[in-house]
């Protein structure tokens, strides 16, 4: 396991998202929990910042956001 201080943060939240997106476009069913999604293992080395369901569907045009539960968004690539 990498120690923190081997952990790049990720600060652009552009950027951030860009990499869920990633993450969405490289499972077959494009598709997944957003909570999942920013613990992700494919994120190891990286530090994303917290996120919500809304902030991620008010910034990006590639990904629908489906509340799903009690407190779980489901981001979906369109």
């Amino acid at each position: 396991m990498l120690r923190e201080s081997r952990l790049m943060s990720i600060t652009d939240e552009n950027l951030a998202i860009l990499m869920l997106e990633s993450a969405l476009l490289a499972t077959p069913e494009g598709k997944g929990a957003l909570g999942l999604l920013l613990n992700n293992p494919a994120f190891v080395p990286f530090h994303l910042p917290v996120m919500t369901g809304d902030f991620v569907s008010q910034r990006s045009e590639r990904i629908d956001v489906f509340r799903y539960g009690l407190d779980e968004d489901l981001l979906i690539i369109r």
